[in-house]
């Protein structure tokens, strides 16, 4: 059994579909929506579909705050006994969004035998990864589609940080240089740690078997490659095939293992197997 700093987590990974497979078929994620700002503008993004990075699954226009949100998580863990994992993911930036910690420490206080995820862009994560900590956190899943700044340029065209504004390669920098100093900070505190990479045909084809390179060798637990969906900036680029999509996977697959038990991931996620009660769940209380 790893153990970082005396914090087992084989336990969170277990039981997180996100994180293992024999977990997709036999556990459930609740997805809550309660983060709404964005401190990152991506170029493949079109904030009227909200973010296909870190959006919960069934995109959510709408967000709910700590009431609402333990109502959901009460009402799921009533109907559901496969309910693990609550999570937060969208569908804006959960870290760049005070109600995110406000929601987590409620549900960690008041059903603490529930797992805590968090997906983030990664820019704030070392300035909050003591806060995601004391809420409860055990896992995360961080999003990093470049591994150097030169491809992140082409990814990202703004970024606000510590209040500060960021435009082309100096954005790229901040960005890639925070997310990494924060996955080595998420894993020196004892978090699950997952890595999600969109496979952009054209743009990062290498960076990707890279960052799985990079991340492995820093200790992070999976990598998830997911395809890309054109939209924004991005829109005239094409989906990678499937064919593509496995090859990446299996470069990849040399330094992290791979999630492959779900084909997509964020704001277009799969809608079946894991998840699927608590994303029914949300999505009806929201559009009823």
């Amino acid at each position: 059994m790893r153990v970082v700093k005396g914090r087992k987590f084989n336990d969170t990974i277990d039981c997180h579909p996100c994180f293992s497979e024999t977990a997709y078929g036999h556990y459930d994620i609740l997805h809550l929506p309660v983060a709404l700002e964005c401190n990152i503008e991506c170029r493949y993004c079109e904030p009227r579909c909200d973010c296909i990075n870190d959006s919960a699954p069934g995109i959510s226009s709408k967000v709910i705050g700590r009431v609402e949100a333990l109502d959901l998580v009460k009402t799921g863990v009533e109907r559901n006994t496969r309910l693990k994992v609550v999570a937060v993911s969208g569908p804006g930036e959960p870290l760049a969004s005070p109600e995110t910690f406000d929601v987590l420490r409620a549900v960690h206080r008041h059903f603490p035998f529930l797992t805590l995820c968090v997906s983030t862009n990664g820019l704030l994560l070392s300035d909050r990864i003591d806060k995601l900590v004391r809420s409860g956190v055990r896992s995360i899943s961080i999003t990093m589609n470049a591994a150097i700044p030169e491809v992140g340029e082409r990814l990202y065209s703004r970024a606000f940080y510590q209040g500060s504004r960021y435009s082309g390669r100096a954005a790229a920098d901040i960005i890639s240089y925070n997310q990494w100093r924060g996955l080595r900070n998420a894993i020196d505190a004892g978090l699950a740690v997952r890595i999600k990479s969109m496979y952009i045909p054209g743009i990062n084809d290498e960076e990707i078997p890279y960052i799985a390179w990079l991340a492995g060798r820093r200790g992070a637990d999976v990598h998830h490659v997911v395809p890309f969906v054109p939209r924004g900036e991005l829109a005239h680029l094409p989906v990678p095939p499937e064919d593509a999509i496995g090859s990446i996977r299996e470069k990849s697959g040399k330094y992290m293992t791979q999630v492959t038990h779900c084909s997509q991931s964020g704001a277009s996620d799969c809608m079946t197997g894991h998840t699927r009660a608590g994303k029914v769940d949300v999505l009806a209380h929201m559009t009823g």
